[in-house]
């Protein structure tokens, strides 16, 4: 497929006013195909709570298959970046919010180091969406997006897109190669569907953002939750910078009960009218229990530093009438 046939790449590159796009058959497609543009061997630093999907590809894939390694970092600071840059580092992988903390990162300090140092600067953006967060204003040079979810907005289409800003020809150019060596270009008839839920893309992230708000301040009440993770509670630390560098708060979020590990579990099973996916963004309110559906055989220690302990979910906050969702929440929470 021609650059010129890749109508979704160009819709994604748009709307982020970047130099030009690729879509790819999914997200996973995606992610892995970036990490193809670095050297076998080439050491990548990253953050220490990564998507399910990009953490698989880093240790369980790449490591393996092309011997790549990974320093994982609490922040980006430029402290903490000096620390963990060697000789063979040769890309920086951040998202736009980090889960399940929902923390958000230090953009500036990342391009900045990135750019000071020869370094690629990659973004994963699916969970902030072009609607919230622009990577390539920022200063990125390439923003991911994991198109199943708010993209699509059905949530029945798999589709990933890179988009890479402008003044990067080398990584254009290998991107474009990679994408149709391996094979790996989503069909125009998938690209269709999903630029057809990019026409509604603003009104339902404005609606889903402001259901998880008022989802989150209810939690945020609630003696059975212990914290609610959600950018626009003032008591979450990043709520002020987010307020600044984000257009907005997001659909998603996580919660930590405070209960037994028994309780817990059957919490998600008294839910209704959630689905359990990892999934986020769709019309369709989902949960997910990191701990059990990703790291069940990882010890403790680990699930912590990956963000995974016990008690924690995270709710992605759907176009249900509101009611319906605090209601069902509110019976799993006090059966």
């Amino acid at each position: 497929m021609e650059d010129s046939e890749d109508k979704l790449g160009k819709a994604i590159s748009d709307l982020l006013s970047g130099d030009i796009g690729y879509s790819f058959s999914s997200g996973r497609a995606a992610f892995a195909t970036v990490l193809d543009l670095v050297e076998t061997g080439a050491h990548i630093i990253a953050s220490e709570n990564l998507s399910n999907d990009v953490y698989k590809i880093f240790e369980s894939v790449r490591r393996r298959t092309s011997g790549l390694t990974f320093s994982y970092v609490k922040d980006f600071s430029e402290e903490t970046l000096k620390l963990v840059k060697q000789e063979n580092t040769r890309l920086i992988w951040s998202e736009s919010l980090k889960r399940p903390s929902f923390r958000v990162p230090d953009f500036e300090s990342i391009t900045k180091f990135a750019k000071a140092n020869e370094l690629i600067s990659v973004c994963d953006n699916t969970l902030a969406t072009p609607s919230l967060f622009n990577p390539i204003q920022a200063g990125f040079d390439i923003v991911i997006h994991d198109a199943k979810g708010y993209l699509n907005g059905t949530m029945d289409v798999e589709g990933g897109c890179v988009v890479v800003a402008k003044g990067q020809e080398f990584i254009r150019e290998k991107l474009g190669f990679l994408q149709r060596v391996l094979g790996s270009v989503l069909s125009l008839d998938e690209q269709k569907k999903i630029i057809t839920g990019l026409i509604n893309l603003e009104e339902r992230i404005e609606q889903q953002s402001r259901n998880a708000h008022q989802i989150a301040e209810f939690l945020f009440s609630d003696d059975t939750v212990s914290r609610v993770n959600h950018l626009g509670l003032k008591s979450h630390p990043d709520f002020e910078y987010a307020s600044k560098t984000l257009g907005g708060f997001g659909a998603v979020f996580s919660i930590a009960l405070a209960a037994t590990d028994k309780a817990i579990l059957d919490f998600q099973e008294k839910l209704n009218l959630f689905s359990v996916s990892e999934t986020v963004g769709g019309p369709s309110s989902t949960i997910w229990h990191p701990a059990s559906a990703l790291y069940g055989s990882v010890p403790d220690e680990i699930k912590k530093l990956l963000g995974a302990e016990n008690n924690y979910f995270q709710l992605s906050i759907g176009l249900e009438n509101i009611e319906d969702i605090q209601n069902d929440l509110q019976r799993a929470l006090s059966a």
